[in-house]
């Protein structure tokens, strides 16, 4: 059992469910480890802007199919 307060999808509220449905919209789904990090909502966002402008933006030149 986690040990971590953790905020899973059907309970957030306010700026967390934002990001949450942030996430899904542009990833597809909530991985695990966001709803880990919920305590401290940037530790999400900085780096899911790196990581989706790198696999997911067609003019970053490089993706999952490289």
């Amino acid at each position: 059992m986690a040990r971590i307060a953790v905020i899973p999808f059907e309970k957030a509220q306010g700026g967390m469910m934002a990001i949450y449905n942030d996430l899904n919209a542009r990833r597809g789904k909530l991985a695990a480890v966001h709803t880990i990090q919920n305590l401290r909502t940037e530790s999400i966002v900085k780096p899911m802007v790196l990581a989706l402008g790198v696999c997911f933006e067609a003019d970053a030149g490089i993706g999952y199919a490289s």
